[in-house]
């Protein structure tokens, strides 16, 4: 080859080489989004977000535009969260698709998408899809005074807690007492209903406590000019009828 066919080969080969960071750097540019597609139950009452990876595979920084969440009705109550301007080369970033649905969104299925862009028209914008159903939390009430009901939006169940054995507690009867946790179940000892009158029934009442039912026939004494009757708190009490009483 002559000597003008090299140095123009050359010439060409240290123009190219120049130009190479810049050139690749544009060709390798690269944002990607995970999950590209997920689905999430969301509970009423519960707030919680879903969390979008961006990562940045070129050999500089990515700034971007605001992401754009599409497809979100208001009772779903969804935004958008931590949502970065910029990812360094090599690196990631989360943004955040909460999720804070409101009364009446029981039943509600909805499709979302979140579309991040670079500001850099060279790189692609990034898309991801979400399914969003809400639902109404069941019921979850401690059964017990012994026992803790947490609804857990994560496994969607209602997690209940037994407190440990021999903690104080109460039944809320009037028939026990020095009631202590068991095996998440409240127990007592029951009070003792037992007075020194005969003539009375003595029973409990969890409400009322101990009750003494006087029983008038119970003193009896058959004798008609006696009126007989119990008094719970003494007994049998009777009293002379007036003479001349038939």
């Amino acid at each position: 080859p002559s000597l003008i066919a090299v140095g123009s080969c050359v010439g060409l080969c240290a123009g190219l080489a120049a130009c190479e960071p810049v050139f690749l750097d544009a060709l390798v540019a690269d944002l990607t989004i995970t999950p590209s597609s997920t689905s999430r139950v969301a509970w009423i009452g519960y707030p919680s977000s879903v969390p979008f990876v961006l990562a940045n595979t070129a050999r500089v920084g990515l700034d971007l535009s605001a992401p754009v969440l599409e497809g979100a009705p208001p009772l779903l109550g969804a935004s958008l969260l931590n949502a970065p301007a910029r990812i360094e080369s090599a690196h990631t970033a989360t943004v955040d698709v909460g999720l804070a649905p409101q009364q009446g969104a029981d039943g509600l299925r909805v499709a979302l998408s979140i579309t991040v862009t670079p500001i850099d028209d060279d790189i692609a914008s990034v898309s991801a899809s979400l399914s969003v159903e809400v639902r109404a939390p069941p019921p979850c009430v401690a059964r017990d005074p012994c026992e803790t009901a947490t609804f857990d939006p994560l496994l969607g169940e209602c997690v209940r807690t037994a407190h440990p054995d021999g903690e104080v507690c109460s039944d809320g009867s009037l028939c026990t007492e020095e009631d202590r946790c068991s095996s998440g179940t409240c127990l007592g000892r029951a009070v003792s209903c037992v007075d020194v009158v005969d003539c009375t029934i003595d029973t409990c009442d969890p409400e009322r406590g101990c009750v003494f039912e006087p029983i008038d026939a119970r003193c009896e004494d058959d004798n008609p000019c006696t009126a007989d009757a119990c008094v719970a708190d003494r007994g049998c009490a009777r009293t002379v009828v007036v003479d001349g009483t038939p």
